[in-house]
């Protein structure tokens, strides 16, 4: 035991110094032992100091050493103890002998370092391919990018190119388009200028035939007492008058007898009735009133601007002197009618106001809004009364109750709201309609109420009870709406009810039967509001197209009594005032124009 742990002891010894001589062969820079004792001898006989030049030796490497280091390249060190052990023994026992020296041949040497040379050389070939791979990939990656942007430049400049073209034909037909507006507004005003001539020509051609008219009949009176003094000096006889009368003298119309035509309906009526009372008069009066409209068109009295915004709606108080507009611009303004001047103006609405109403002593106002609100303005004292909330959307028309006491509201929530006026709150709300509101009216002195929508239905409340009536416009009914209503309205005596829509299609109801008695289509164009004149007779409404249209409203079939180019855009609102023959409109152009046909 004693000797195994020497022998241990030993190899563990030597082994550093063997490691130290391994290292210094790989170095090449050592010389061996024989090397050195010729060296030594050959000092000895020339009895010289010994001439040493430096220089690398290459001596192969030994043979334990391939054995340790191919070992530790494998990483065998188990094998490796156990040959280091065995080795050192036999080395200590005398078994090897060390002086011998075996090396290993160069040609095992040279093969292991062309191997480790392959080996390098297929590594780094096989990351040239893959990255020659990679190289390839990107280079047809970016050629194709490369043939997409110039297909992409290309086609970005044919389109400069015709956008180019295009632009400078723009600015040839503005340029053409320019020209031709210019020769148009000349046109225009020239035509204007001979329309106003042509009124003024009119007028002064009717003052001239009613001048003719009254001198014709002092001449006729002159000739009659004229022929009564010749023949008859004493008496006269009816007889003497009739002829004189059918006779009048050659080159004078017999303006008697037109008189006595034109007036015949009115007298019969007179006639039947028995009494000249209030009801026969509007009758005389409209027929009268239909004869000079087919004859004489309305004439513009009084134009002037209201708002900068369109005009939305009108309104006139009892007495027919004030008017109230409402505007897109969001203020509501009174105006003195006669002269144009302006009274007051409600500002507070937050958007754009639909309609507004004067009630039927002419001390309020109310408005509609677009900010969901009704606004009640005290025209006496200039301020607004009170503001009733409770719409989820825009409210698009009002209208007070006879009384003064309620007013409606329908609105884009597809509800009509009655509010009590003196407590400011919603009496009730009522539902019915699937689409919005846009119209909503009273029949006079009645709980009943009408509401126009954008279902294409009118609807009859029963506004003291919050019931649903009728229904006007479903399936049941003969003739209907195909398009939004946009209007509907009571005539005065409350029998009749007229309801226009988006394309252009009058109806008339009868409120006895609840069916449509009448209807007719004013063309392509949509009916912005409908309204009856104060006899009942003339029905009028604002069409899109800029245009206003008169209709008998007895017998819409006839067609319009009367057409007028009205304004430069839309008409909104239109009135009938107290006085016949008075017409009032407001348009989106911001103006309001007063007409007169009497």
């Amino acid at each position: 035991m004693a000797t195994c742990e020497n022998m241990s002891n030993d190899t563990d010894m030597e082994a550093p110094q063997a490691h130290e001589a391994q290292n210094m062969d790989n170095a090449n820079v050592t010389a061996t032992p024989a090397d050195v004792k010729g060296i030594s001898e050959s000092s000895d006989t020339t009895g010289d100091s010994p001439q040493i030049s430096p220089g690398l030796i290459d001596h192969p490497e030994l043979i334990e050493d391939f054995v340790r280091n191919f070992l530790m390249q494998k990483g065998m060190h188990q094998t490796l103890d156990t040959f280091q052990t065995e080795w050192y023994r036999k080395m200590y026992d005398g078994n090897l002998d060390v002086d011998r020296g075996e090396k290993v041949l160069d040609c095992y040497m040279d093969n292991m370092n062309l191997r480790k040379q392959i080996s390098t050389l297929t590594d780094e070939a096989s990351q040239a391919r893959a990255m020659a791979t990679a190289a390839s990939a990107i280079e047809a990656r970016l050629r194709k990018e490369r043939d997409f942007h110039r297909l992409s430049h290309r086609r970005i400049k044919e389109e400069n190119r015709s956008l180019k073209q295009k632009t400078q034909q723009a600015h040839n037909d503005v340029e053409a388009l320019s020209k031709q507006i210019n020769v148009m507004r000349e046109k225009y005003e020239t035509v204007t200028r001979q329309k106003t001539m042509a009124n003024l020509n009119l007028e002064r051609s009717l003052k001239e035939v009613d001048e003719m008219v009254n001198l014709s009949q002092k001449v006729l009176e002159l000739s009659h007492t004229q022929v009564i003094t010749l023949e008859e000096p004493v008496t006269s006889s009816p007889e003497s008058e009739n002829s004189n009368a059918m006779h009048p003298p050659p080159g004078l119309p017999d303006v008697r007898r037109e008189f006595d035509e034109s007036f015949a309906p009115s007298m019969a009526a007179t006639q039947t009735s028995g009494v000249f009372d209030r009801v026969d008069v509007p009758d005389a009066c409209v027929r009268t009133a239909d004869t000079i409209v087919a004859k004489h068109p309305p004439q513009l009295r009084r134009t002037f601007r209201a708002h900068e915004a369109g005009v939305t709606s009108l309104t006139q108080d009892p007495t027919g002197e004030i008017i109230a507009t409402a505007s897109d611009d969001g203020t509501m303004r009174t105006w003195q009618l006669s002269s144009g001047e302006p009274l007051l103006e409600g500002v507070g609405h937050g958007a754009w106001i639909s309609s507004c109403r004067f009630n039927r002593t002419g001390n309020m106002v109310a408005t509609a809004s677009g900010d969901a609100t009704v606004k009640l303005w005290n025209t006496q004292e200039g301020t607004c009364a009170a503001t009733l909330s409770g719409h989820a959307y825009a409210v698009w028309d009002v209208a007070f109750h006879t009384s003064g006491d309620f007013v409606a509201s329908g609105s884009m929530d597809n509800t009509v709201k009655l509010w009590d006026i003196p407590n400011a709150r919603c009496q009730r709300t009522l539902r019915g309609h699937t689409d919005a509101v846009n119209s909503v009216a009273f029949q006079t002195h009645s709980n009943l109420a009408v509401s126009a929508s954008a279902d294409r239905l009118c609807k009859l409340w029963d506004m003291r009870q919050g019931l649903q009536v009728r229904t006007l416009g479903d399936a049941t009914s003969r003739r209907r709406h195909a398009n939004a209503c946009t209007s509907a309205v009571f005539s005065p005596s409350g029998d009749r009810l007229a309801s226009v829509d988006a394309s252009g299609k009058l109806l008339m109801w009868e409120m006895r039967t609840g069916s449509a008695s009448d209807g007719i289509s004013v063309g392509k164009t949509a009916i912005n509001q409908c309204i009856f004149d104060p006899t009942g007779r003339v029905l009028g409404v604002a069409c899109e197209d800029c245009s206003i249209k008169l209709f008998d409203a007895n017998d819409l079939q006839r067609g319009a009594l009367c057409e007028l180019q009205a304004h430069n855009d839309a008409v909104q609102g239109i009135l009938f005032g107290p006085v016949d023959g008075m017409l009032v409109s407001g348009s989106a152009d911001g103006t309001v124009r007063k007409w007169d046909w009497s």
